[in-house]
């Protein structure tokens, strides 16, 4: 299951001509590092490329962290359908992604929630 993502506003300068960025517009949703202590949900993601050889994905967190995957320094990190068993999941995330409606239901907990992100 991939769930569609939020797109950001660029931040960044004026990047090399060697440097290309592609934003991804889907993925899944639950995010592990390998040093994880709980798993993440992802608000955006972006494939980023040098020369024209893929180098890493990086991912915005709901809770404002972010994390990487590359083939060759983080393999361990990975997206996953549902969190690993016994790892829990981190309740800034869960609850924005919830309130912003990435998700089908805006309830935790039987109470209605709503998340406005700020401009």
């Amino acid at each position: 299951m991939k769930v569609e993502l939020q797109r950001e506003r660029p931040t960044r300068g004026d990047l090399p001509e060697k440097c290309k960025t592609i934003e991804l517009r889907y993925a899944k949703p639950f995010y592990v590092s390998q040093f994880a202590s709980r798993a993440h949900r992802v608000r955006s993601a972006e494939m980023h490329y040098w020369d024209g050889v893929y180098t890493h994905t990086s991912f915005r967190l709901w809770c404002g962290q972010g994390g990487f995957y590359s083939l060759k320094k983080h393999k361990r990190n990975y997206l996953t359908d549902n969190p690993p068993r016994g790892l829990p999941v981190c309740a800034t995330c869960e609850g924005r992604a919830h309130g912003a409606g990435q998700l089908e239901s805006h309830l935790i907990a039987g109470r209605m929630v709503l998340f406005s992100p700020r401009s």
